[in-house]
């Protein structure tokens, strides 16, 4: 028992005498949208819809075509005058643009509609990082809330260490008998316990903490135990700014509108197409094998 005392107070001291470097909520969303891996990967997502958002995706650009080939030949045939040998090459390049003048819009619609898929990601970038925030700021009071009941259980066990101490000086004095030594060193017992398993359970909510924030999970600290004042707002003001502001509607407003473009797309397939297009080949046979685009015979 003597034992089990001096560890858990060994403990109590050791926790008490180091002093782990404070983390605020401010700075744990800083680090949070610096560091989170789901965050870095909707962001990735945005440039790669960047990237898709170009003129050329949409038709909106010429197409230009080059062709090159070289066909060799060598047969042999068998006469009455015997075996006769005939090797050939056929030698083409060719070169061909087109562009397409008017689709019914079609072109120009699907380019308003990859803009309008680049505008989606960034809103569902606001949203992957509105939900990591929600699931930080739940995971950070949730170490704060774990922090409250370590310092509690701490002060209780101090309670308990300090009554036990006492009951056994009194009982070799002889004010108390065996029985309240034995009660005392009961309730120290169960708030040892208790404050090794709140000590746990805060160790625990750090370990979250640090999964979300993208670090080691071994990666220490303390959190600040001071909270914001909570304001009262106007409902009518609140409803207002939801409207303006608010992600999932925003991401609903941007699908209307690409349902939208969509609808125009599937139109224009019934409106006549202009279009440009031009070609220029390049053609020429010799005997036996060589690569040669002298004396050609090209057409237009």
């Amino acid at each position: 028992m003597k034992k089990i005392i001096i560890l858990i107070s060994i403990i109590i001291i050791s926790v008490s005498a180091y002093s782990q470097k404070k983390m605020s909520l401010d700075s744990a969303v800083q680090i949070c949208l610096e560091n989170n891996y789901g965050i870095k990967i909707s962001q990735n997502n945005i440039q790669t819809m960047k990237n898709n958002a170009i003129p050329a995706n949409a038709g909106l650009m010429p197409s230009l075509n080059i062709s090159a080939g070289v066909n060799y030949s060598n047969n042999r045939t068998q006469t009455d005058m015997g075996e006769m040998k005939q090797k050939a090459t056929l030698n083409n390049t060719g070169i061909s643009l087109s562009y397409t003048i008017f689709d019914g819009l079609a072109n120009i619609n699907n380019y308003k509609k990859l803009k309008g898929m680049v505008e989606a990601s960034e809103y569902q970038n606001l949203m992957t990082i509105e939900a990591t925030i929600y699931k930080l700021i739940n995971a950070y009071y949730s170490a704060v809330i774990n922090y409250e009941n370590l310092q509690v259980n701490k002060d209780m066990l101090a309670i308990s260490f300090t009554r036990y101490e006492k009951e056994k000086i009194n009982k070799e004095y002889g004010k108390s008998s065996g029985l309240e030594v034995l009660n005392a060193q009961v309730d120290y017992n169960n708030d040892s316990i208790n404050y090794l398993n709140a000590r746990n359970s805060y160790n625990e909510s750090k370990r979250n903490l640090n999964v979300i924030l993208s670090r080691k999970p071994t990666s220490d600290f303390d959190v600040e135990t001071y909270l914001p004042d909570f304001k009262m707002y106007d409902i009518n003001l609140l409803k207002d700014e939801m409207l303006k502001n608010n992600v999932s509607y925003k991401l609903i407003e941007n699908t209307l509108k690409q349902d939208k473009l969509g609808i125009k797309i599937a139109k224009a397939s019934f409106s006549p197409v202009l279009s440009f297009n031009t070609s220029y080949g390049y053609n020429q046979s010799a005997e036996n094998f060589g690569i040669r685009l002298d004396n050609p015979n090209a057409s237009f």
